[in-house]
């Protein structure tokens, strides 16, 4: 929260512009290329990419990036990996002058904010530059890809509901560009349909192949981590096809894939019509110099053409491998249960029993931007995986990021998986997501929010799971439910892997966490309240915390309940206090760790749903461990009671992770420090401030996590994962930012930021379901 009255600030907007190694490079098409490899430019900038490594940035009509590029002739598919916060944008792909291919795109509601546009291109062979050139301005790029439309004679991709064949499992040859694996950790253990076993090499980045005689047409891939060691699961990779083992066509991309799990495996699904005897997969880890995961596998459908080379790979080893029954995976969805929606505004012919009838060609739509879906069955059961389909138009409306949850009595949930920044690049797409869990359900939600605009829509949801022991005959209680029968008669039976426990990943370790478990009061081990409106003795002008706010703030307005600590603000038409000739009719809630909890550097976390009331003025920070206000750790103060405000600020350092006003769509990531070297009593005119007033949070009022990523080199914030500012922090004058923080949640009312105040929008709540801090 900004001390505003106390003080005279500037902003200083803090760029990072990162040196750009020009490339001379020759790069094959097919393949991919990254934005900021060009050889020469017009207008462009690059800059941190929340995707990692740099995206080219600041685009505006009339720039333009060139590429030295070798070419196969043909028609390729041409993705480009795209972000806008709120114009859209264009391009065309052009050689010699003559333009080949022109895509356009919606906002994606974030310059970190990233989707993949398609489009088609017929090419010339042979050594070409080609130019990226912009026809609209405000978007950015991280990287194109090439990928060919007729390498081989077309198969067409599954319908949903055909079976695909694991081609791992037909005797086919698997091998490995590394062989210097310890004993029992060799490239045959990949495929041996047991997540016990792994294979490991000492090396950062790597690639595993998997050859086989008869062509198949590949549309999904599987990965499990291995046992141990985070840091060492594939991070970035590339699934390529190949029908000589020497050319490659890239199939699918990613980039930044967690997993949270030990011995979890995940699904990744993509579109493609081409069969192929070669399969490879080029990984990076996330950090070290061992890379590892224990299974790969590969799902199709036969294709036309076959090949009977063998590889010419050493030490290649052939897979022969006796798979293991895996436990069953039943849709539930087919099961007769009931399906509800939260919003029942669909046209007609698109309602919510639409979204489990076994088909794509049909879909649900609500005229919201988020919203949640929900299945009930009578039998509880034990979900691992859900599938979600894209519908006939509109990516923008695709769901973005959600949240997979399950309950026993339809209001308290527990959150089995979250995702942000999912894209469905293509129409009538289905991806599964798969996730460790070894509790039984009888209700299961996904909570949604779409790309961008203010249509929400998707065409199936399927839910799969062995049965579990409880029972729930209770019925919805939500208006308009439809009970759906669908007639799905084929389920398919990946492997069931109970929930280990979690290892973080990226490096991060958790040092400190609250979840808010218990009902009651916080946790007095962690948390002290502030209490009163700021006053300060002999400085009445500073009332209402140095910002004007018109709170009284109390501790039995700051509790936990139901898994989530509660910040309420409560209005009353008499006043609750009157100080100074003032009275005060608003109560809220403040907690700190003050003089309990502090760290320097880390990752700091909260998972929070945001009121959107009008006059609340909600954060989530920190300041100064140096700081000098008081507190209390008295759940039941005196009325008279009132906490001293800081004085020493802006010198003890302040860090906004999030700060967000009534039902705005973006907040601030602010942080505050005395411009002099060294801790000085406060100064009005030695403050100073990088701000970022235009962090992109969306909907506030479904659950977020807010983040701070904080070293000895930068801050970065981020919003379900997606960085959304970036400070450098090494210059000398900003010394506070390498000492201990303490946190801050709070509720504030009206002020010089949170403005005019709506009494018919109390009682406000702020739900924090969890606090953590991690560090390397």
């Amino acid at each position: 929260m900004i001390l505003k009255k106390m003080l005279l600030y500037f902003i200083t907007c803090f760029l990072i512009i990162l040196p750009v190694s020009l490339s001379a490079q020759t790069y094959a098409i097919p393949g991919q290329i990254e934005a900021e490899n060009y050889s020469s430019m017009s207008g462009i900038q690059t800059e941190a990419c929340s995707e990692g490594g740099t995206n080219v940035g600041w685009i505006e009509a009339g720039d333009w990036m060139e590429y030295s590029v070798n070419i196969t002739a043909g028609t390729y598919n041409v993705s480009y990996r795209v972000a806008s916060l709120s114009s859209g944008g264009g391009l065309s792909l052009q050689i010699n002058g003559a333009t080949y291919n022109t895509v356009s795109f919606a906002a994606t509601g974030g310059w970190q904010t990233w989707t993949t546009v398609t489009g088609t291109a017929t090419l010339p062979g042979g050594n070409q530059t080609i130019r990226i050139y912009a026809n609209q301005t405000g978007w950015n790029i991280n990287w194109f890809s090439f990928a060919s439309t007729g390498v081989s004679t077309p198969t067409p991709t599954p319908t949903p509901g055909s079976s695909l064949t694991d081609i791992t499992n037909l005797g086919g040859t698997v091998s490995a560009q590394y062989y210097d694996s310890p004993t029992n950790e060799e490239i045959d253990k990949l495929v041996d349909n047991t997540t016990s076993t792994k294979y490991l090499t000492f090396h950062t980045s790597g690639w595993v192949q998997y050859q086989i005689s008869t062509g198949y047409v590949v549309t999904r891939y599987d990965i499990s981590s291995a046992n141990d060691a985070a840091e060492r699961d594939p991070y970035t990779w590339t699934f390529q096809g190949s029908n000589n083992g020497s050319t490659w066509t890239t199939l699918d991309t990613r980039s930044g894939e967690d997993f949270p799990n030990r011995f979890q495996t995940r699904s990744f699904s993509f579109s493609n019509s081409s069969s192929f005897t070669y399969y490879r997969l080029n990984m990076t880890n996330n950090s070290g110099s061992i890379l590892q995961l224990s299974e790969l596998a590969i799902y199709g459908v036969p294709g036309s053409n076959t090949n009977t080379a063998t590889p010419t790979t050493p030490q290649q080893n052939t897979a022969t491998p006796t798979p293991t029954q895996p436990a069953t995976l039943t849709d539930i969805t087919n099961l007769g249960g009931t399906v509800s929606a939260q919003y029942y505004d669909s046209p007609t012919n698109e309602e919510i029993d639409k979204l489990i009838d076994n088909t794509t060609s049909t879909k649900y739509l609500t005229f919201h931007a988020s919203g949640w879906v929900q299945y009930q069955i009578g039998t509880g059961y034990v979900v691992t995986r859900y599938d979600i389909s894209s519908a006939n138009d509109a990516a923008e409306r695709d769901p973005y990021t959600w949240t997979f949850q399950g309950s026993n009595n339809g209001s308290t949930w527990a959150t089995l998986d979250s995702r942000s920044g999912e894209d469905f690049p293509n129409r009538f797409q289905t991806r599964s997501f798969s996730f460790s869990n070894v509790s039984s359900y009888t209700y299961y939600r996904l909570n949604m929010t779409n790309n961008s605009g203010t249509i929400l829509q998707l065409s199936e949801w399927a839910i799969y799971g062995v049965q579990g022991s409880n029972t729930n005959t209770a019925t919805p209680t939500t208006p308009q439910q439809n009970t759906a029968t669908p007639t799905r008669t084929s389920t398919p039976t990946p492997t069931w892997t109970p929930a280990p426990t979690a290892t973080p990943v990226g490096g991060w370790r958790v040092v400190w966490e609250d979840n808010f478990d218990v009902d009651g009061q916080p946790n007095s081990a962690n948390w002290n309240y502030h209490v009163g409106n700021g006053y300060n003795t002999g400085i009445p002008d500073f009332q209402g915390w140095g910002n004007g706010e018109w709170e009284w703030y109390r501790p039995e307005n700051s509790y936990v309940q139901g898994g989530n600590l509660v910040l309420r603000a409560d209005y009353s038409t008499t006043p609750y206090y009157n100080v100074g000739g003032r009275d005060w009719y608003q109560k809220s809630g403040r907690v700190t760790t003050q003089g309990k909890h502090s760290w320097t550097y880390g990752k700091i976390e909260a998972r929070i749903r945001l009121p959107k009331g009008q006059g609340n003025w909600c954060a989530f920070w920190m300041l100064g461990a140096s700081s000098d206000g008081s507190y209390t750790s008295n759940y039941n103060p005196s009325s008279s009671y009132y906490d001293v405000m800081v004085t020493n600020w802006a010198s003890c350092g302040e860090v906004d992770i999030c700060e967000h006003v009534a039902a705005s769509t973006t907040g601030f990531a602010n942080c505050f420090w005395d411009n002099r070297i060294g801790v000085y009593p406060w100064d009005g005119t030695q403050n100073a401030n990088y701000g970022n007033d235009a962090a992109y949070y969306g909907d506030v009022n479904v659950y977020k996590v807010y983040s701070l990523e904080w070293d000895a080199t930068y801050m970065k914030w981020l919003v379900d994962g997606v960085q959304t500012h970036i400070i450098d922090i090494t210059p000398s004058h900003l010394e506070e930012f390498h000492k201990p923080f303490y946190l801050i949640l709070n509720m504030a009312i009206g002020g010089t930021l949170g403005g005019a105040v709506d009494a018919g929008a109390f009682p406000m709540y702020m739900y924090v379901d969890y606090v953590r801090v991690s560090q390397k």
